[in-house]
């Protein structure tokens, strides 16, 4: 049996001077300037804990710590001390190893990334960067993180191998805050804090300026893209809103209304909602101050919660939810799985019920072995006698052969997703076949 296992993990730092309208007012950036070389980005942490964890960073005196919280208690599990460093932006490796956090600035260095090991949730090295560091993406295969560089007008690439910066990608005039890549690895956008606010598209393949997206608020901040690449939410801290950007056109589609001084977002690895962190303060009835992340749901593009969170949130990062790893068995009652690849008859495939799984909550619709579909199912069989239902799934053994999937000694994998009443997280297992009349099956 393999366990079910949900990964996930966010990131959020503070830094309020951050927000402020004052900054220099740039030109906007000639579109086709050249710059340095430069690859992609994404989140995936497979080796964070479970459940699902998120990572908050503190920016104000004194905490300048991030903070580790456990999303099944709500409840603080770890504290990572980055003193003197005022921690902003937070980004995680695709492994979930490492978590790259832009400091801002700090008392007696400017300009570092706090590299954090998750693992042992300890700062395992810092890297130099421009000044003033305020966001951080790292490319979907985990071998560079962007840094966006307000002071510098720069962007750093460090390679994650050696936790070295390896380029610099010039921005000027604009005063870079924000930083995500598309999905592909195409584009990279970046916030400009400095009016005329917008944000500058950069393509990776010439490592040019391709486009300027207007229209947005007063000082976009955070950017980030959905998991399709079809959108860009960027926050825009002066006007307490949220530019959605349909990146096909480069325009802006819709504004959403958030909490006070929104400065980071981040999207779920399913693309339903966007989490914005509020940097701005916000009074208890005892005197006390706390700040709230809001929670977009992008289908409407609505407001549909606020969490009340510490103080000076001004960071957000969500590692996905990995698939649940579901133990499955093909020709149930079978030892080895003997399958006909000439049969015109079905295939039986059985997802396994156990204590922390219940079959029940698969949508048996989504199911697919080897990317064909089931065309029948049940759940009133007990198919390894340990007094739990399993799933059934039948499937056309000729729809399979034809696939080139079904040799002898072959692994087959089984996909599919949980009902939305669960969740709708992804599963997977995986189970081997033999050939009727190969070695394995002469019986």
């Amino acid at each position: 049996m393999i366990w079910a296992k949900r990964v996930g993990v966010v990131a959020v730092a503070a830094l309020a001077w951050a927000c402020s309208s004052d900054r220099v007012q740039p030109q906007e950036p000639e579109v086709g300037t050249r710059l340095h070389p430069r690859p992609s980005t994404i989140v995936t942490p497979a080796a964070a804990p479970n459940p699902p964890l998120v990572y908050v960073t503190n920016s104000g005196s004194p905490s300048r710590s991030v903070s580790v919280i456990q999303t099944a208690t709500n409840t603080v599990v770890a504290t990572v001390d980055v003193r003197p460093q005022h921690p902003v932006g937070v980004a995680i490796t695709p492994d979930g190893a490492f978590a790259y956090v832009a400091t801002g600035f700090g008392p007696v260095q400017l300009g570092r990334v706090v590299v954090i090991e998750t693992a042992s949730n300890s700062v395992a090295t810092e890297v130099g960067v421009g000044f003033i560091p305020h966001d951080v993406a790292i490319t979907p295969d985990g071998a560079f993180a962007y840094v966006a560089n307000s002071f510098s007008r720069t962007v750093s690439v460090i390679a994650t191998a050696t936790n070295t910066v390896v380029a610099t990608v010039n921005v000027t005039p604009a005063v870079p805050i924000g930083v995500a890549i598309t999905p592909d690895g195409a584009f990279v956008y970046v916030t400009n804090q400095g009016g005329p606010f917008t944000v500058v598209v950069i393509e990776t393949a010439t490592n040019t300026v391709v486009d300027i997206v207007r229209g947005l608020g007063v000082s976009p901040q955070g950017v980030a893209i959905t998991p399709d690449g079809a959108f860009a939410y960027v926050t825009n801290a002066n006007s307490n809103t949220v530019s959605v950007i349909e990146t096909a056109s480069n325009t802006v589609m819709s504004t959403v209304g958030v909490g006070p001084v929104p400065v980071r977002v981040a999207i779920t690895a399913d693309g339903a909602f966007a989490y914005v962190a509020n940097n701005g303060l916000q009074r208890r009835d005892d005197g006390s101050f706390f700040g709230t992340a809001s929670v977009i749901k992008t289908a409407g593009n609505t407001v549909v919660a606020t969490v009340e969170v510490g103080v000076g949130p001004a960071g957000v990062a969500i590692t996905p939810l990995n698939s649940i790893e579901v133990d499955i068995d093909i020709k149930p009652g079978s030892e080895p799985n003997c399958v006909n690849k000439d049969s015109k008859g079905r295939t039986p495939a059985a997802v396994i019920a156990s204590e922390d799984f219940d079959p029940f909550q698969v949508d048996p619709v989504s199911v697919q072995l080897e990317g064909v579909s089931a065309l029948r199912w049940s759940l009133d069989k007990d198919v390894n006698g340990d007094g739990l239902n399993d799933l059934v799934l039948h499937f056309s053994t000729q729809q399979l052969n034809a696939t080139g999937e079904l040799f002898d000694g072959n692994t087959l994998e089984l996909t599919g997703a949980l009902k939305e009443d669960f969740g709708g997280t992804p599963i997977a297992g995986a189970d081997v076949v033999y050939l009727a009349g190969g070695p394995n099956c002469l019986d």
